[in-house]
This record gives structure tokens, C-alpha cells and sequence, in this order.
């Protein structure tokens, strides 16, 4: 009768073991591996404000429009065609949209506020999605800081 038990025992064991891995595999995780949404919509901000900054050292403007405008400047559509947005790191990933505007990690368009005189501010939602907010982030580069808006 104990050998019936063990192997009962050994068997349900191995199926909760089973189950267990199989709920971990399948279920998606609490832990986040890559960077949070702030941090890629922080990392964004910033490569959008250098991008700025350098058509201005190659233009001698910042560059004038909406947020799909500047975008179309800083992707190749300037007089050089120089590409001036790095498409190509992990934090600028799916950072645009369809309508060729540069969106945060929520997927919600920045505001980018561009003046003649000083340096653009860049103004994101935050998760809420709702722009003049407790929780928006701005990017202000002429400090190179990170600001409440």
C-alpha cells in the first residue's frame, strides 16, 4: 500500500510541477525585462530635441510646423535629406505613427512647442493621455532636463 502511495504522490507531484511551469510560460509577466514607458517616452523626447537642435545647426531655424511637419524634416525631408531622428535604437521603435508623428509610449502624439527665439519644449501626455496634467513629461534640452510642464 505505501508503494501505491509514493507513487501516487510522485505522480501528482510531477503534475503540479507541470502546471506550474506551463501557467509561467503562457501567462505574461508582472516583470518588465525592457524599460518602462517612461523611460522609452523620456528617451524619445530627448533624441526628438537633439534632432531639433541639429537642423538648427544645419538650417539656422528650428524647424516650423506641426509635430508630423518637423518629423517629415528631421526624416530625410530637409534640403540635405539627411536623416536626423535615429530610427535605429530600441527606445525609437514604432515612434511614429500613421500619421508620421512622433508618439510616446502610449502611443499619443507629442506636443512639441517651437519658438523662434528659444528652445522647443517637448510635451508628452503621459499615461493618462490628457495633455496639462499632473502626470505629463516634458523634455525641455536647453537644460537638458527633464521638467514639469
Amino acid at each position: 500500500m505505501k508503494e501505491y502511495t509514493r507513487k501516487r504522490i510522485v505522480y501528482g507531484a510531477g503534475l503540479v510541477a507541470l502546471l506550474v511551469a506551463c501557467i509561467g510560460y503562457f501567462l505574461p509577466s508582472n516583470f518588465h525585462d525592457g524599460p518602462s514607458h517612461r523611460q522609452i517616452t523620456l528617451a524619445r523626447a530627448k533624441q526628438l530635441w537633439v534632432g531639433i537642435a541639429v537642423y538648427k545647426d544645419d538650417f539656422g531655424n528650428y524647424p516650423a510646423g506641426d509635430n508630423a511637419t518637423i518629423m517629415k524634416l528631421l526624416c530625410g525631408g530637409n534640403p540635405k535629406n539627411r536623416q536626423l531622428f535615429p530610427f535605429g535604437s530600441r527606445y525609437t521603435h514604432r515612434a511614429t505613427n500613421q500619421l508620421g508623428q512622433c508618439v510616446d509610449a502610449w502611443d499619443t502624439p507629442f506636443q512639441i512647442d517651437v519658438s523662434v527665439t528659444s528652445p522647443p519644449l517637448i510635451l508628452s501626455a503621459g499615461a493618462n493621455r490628457i495633455f496639462r496634467d499632473k502626470d505629463d513629461l516634458a523634455f525641455d534640452g536647453s537644460n537638458n532636463t527633464f521638467a514639469k510642464p
